[in-house]
């Protein structure tokens, strides 16, 4: 069985290599019931910093679960070479799968566009949307075992990524009606 693996963040204080570490209410809650983890069982811990640190369960009840701190590892799963996806706002469930892949394959952050044909939402709507999306990248690094969480950026318009973008670097854009291939053999 594989170890599961547990987003814990840097605040209030990361955990301590040799010391005891109380999980959050919500997280508590997952591993117990959800998980169904016991005394002695082993997980892994994230901050989202770098690195992870192993530990094992001392005590568990319905709301509180302590863990006992083992060594950090300062393993890097991250590409040498940082990739933006920059995606237009599409339905619900398909952009779920779209942030939840790009994760997953390796994107060091991921820009939602507001464009031409996509649904205009309330900004208190767009907001919910945001930390569901940020969510679903802290669920895929949980998952697919990176332990630096890629930033989803606040929604924008094309005009205001561009703006903000452009001078810094190379961009490949895809456009299925286009003229150009990023194939160099052309």
């Amino acid at each position: 069985m594989l170890t599961p693996r547990l987003y814990v963040g840097a605040e209030p204080q990361p955990p301590v290599p040799g010391c005891d570490y109380a999980l959050a209410d919500a997280l508590a809650r997952h591993v117990g019931q959800a998980l169904r983890m016991r005394v002695g069982d082993s997980v892994a811990l994230f901050t989202g910093t770098g690195g992870e640190y192993a530990a094992t369960i001392r005590s568990i009840d319905r709301r509180f679960v302590t863990l006992r701190i083992g060594h950090h590892d300062p393993v890097e799963r991250e590409t040498s070479w940082p990739v933006t996806l920059v995606q237009s706002i599409i339905a619900a469930d398909m952009m779920d799968l779209v942030v939840r892949k790009a994760v997953e394959l390796g994107a060091a952050a991921i820009v939602p566009l507001q464009a031409a044909r996509s649904q205009h939402a309330s900004d208190e709507r767009t907001e919910r949307r945001l930390a569901h999306w940020r969510r679903i990248a802290t669920a895929a690094c949980e998952q697919c075992g990176r332990n630096r969480i890629p930033e989803v950026f606040p929604v924008a318009t094309f005009a205001q990524w561009s703006e903000a973008v452009l001078p810094a670097g190379p961009i490949a854009m895809l456009d299925a009606g286009g003229e150009r291939s990023l194939d160099l053999r052309k």
